[in-house]
């Protein structure tokens, strides 16, 4: 113990000043005065209230220890010191007089460290790598937004009609969306998760069965026959790989519907989840305009990009009061301003996979 002016004691004086025998000469009287300062207002303030705690001591102590790592610091002057290992010896010396602060911000830091690199990760995986399908970077995901990006609209029935007939920088288009179904068999019935699409979803994927087929045309309509698509996982796991599965129905919600494809092992765009697909009825006659209920995916044909196809489809949004001048729908999407948004699947679709995963 040592005392300064005002007769305050000073815990730890003598390391202090054996520390300082490692900083500069010129800073060597400035630099001890500024340690036994701070160690003596520690000190004060810890017994303001009475004899302090042990661990209150502890820490004291320790942060007194401390100052060997800053007078090594200042030695780097003699060796002309750069700004950098000056703001470095101040980081330090900030956070040594404050553990608690400075734990809080390793750990912080540990985990930003780590969120960073598994979102880099992600990012990685999506951007870098192309999806498993043929000429995958002419896939492109299709959807909508309203008032001015307040409202997140995906695709609805009407608008899938309309850019499959008039859209010439799509060589084909699909609608999908999520869906949970109920396979009634031996037992309980058990939950099912799955996908309902258009019968072009494989084709805008460029994807076959395994076995079997992938949906026919007719099968997307009202009166077209009740079809499913299981994915290889299911076909093995649950039904036991039988070969003639083929020939069989399931009942899935109370409907037989004859099973005519099996997908190849690992097939689940966008959801690696799915374990059926059956067919999305769309009727022509019975399209809503602004219903905004499935997702939407396309092929560019040769020789166009996104943005052609974004500047396309803007145009047919642009020109939906002259497609269907009767029709009230029109005026609502015009109210909230209907724009589109495309985007090329690898972004949009994987990045949902692995969030969702």
């Amino acid at each position: 113990m040592s005392r300064i002016p005002g007769e305050t004691v000073i815990p730890g004086a003598a390391y202090i000043a054996w520390a300082s025998s490692f900083v500069p000469f010129m800073r060597r009287r400035a630099w001890r005065r500024e340690w036994e300062a701070e160690v003596a207002h520690a000190w004060q303030r810890m017994n303001r209230d009475g004899p302090p705690p042990v661990l209150s001591m502890l820490r004291l102590r320790i942060r007194t220890y401390s100052c060997v790592i800053d007078a090594l610091w200042e030695g780097k002057e003699t060796m002309k010191m750069t700004g950098l290992l000056n703001d470095v010896r101040y980081a330090v010396r900030s956070l040594l007089r404050h553990p608690t602060f400075t734990a809080i911000a390793v750990i912080t830091l540990a985990l930003g460290i780590g969120a960073s690199t598994a979102v880099f990760t992600l990012v990685d995986g999506v951007l870098l790598s192309p999806l498993p399908f043929e000429d995958s970077e002419q896939l492109i995901a299709i959807e909508h937004q309203g008032r001015e990006g307040r409202d997140a609209l995906p695709m609805s029935t009407g608008l899938y009609n309309v850019y499959g007939e008039h859209a010439s920088s799509l060589e084909s288009i699909a609608l999908y969306s999520r869906t949970t179904v109920n396979l009634i068999a031996d037992g309980d019935p058990q939950r099912i998760r799955g996908q309902v699409v258009t019968p072009s979803f494989f084709h805008v994927l460029g994807v076959d069965a395994a076995m079997g087929r992938t949906f026919l045309a007719d099968e997307g309509a009202p009166d077209g026959e009740r079809v499913v698509i299981l994915s290889d996982g299911f076909w093995r796991n649950d039904l036991g790989a039988d070969p003639a599965i083929l020939e069989t129905t399931l009942d899935l919600n109370g409907t037989l519907r004859r099973v005519v494809g099996v997908m190849p092992p690992g097939f689940g765009h966008p959801d690696q989840r799915a374990r059926l697909w059956a067919p999305l009825v769309v009727d022509p006659a019975r399209s809503p305009l602004a219903a905004f209920g499935a997702n939407g995916i396309a092929r560019l044909g040769p020789g166009n990009s996104v943005q052609s196809a974004s500047t396309e489809i803007e145009g047919l949004i642009g020109r939906l009061p002259e497609l269907f001048p009767e029709s009230g729908e029109v005026s609502f999407l015009q109210e909230v301003g209907l724009q589109s948004i495309v985007l090329r699947c690898d972004i949009k679709f994987e990045v949902q996979q692995q969030l969702s995963s």
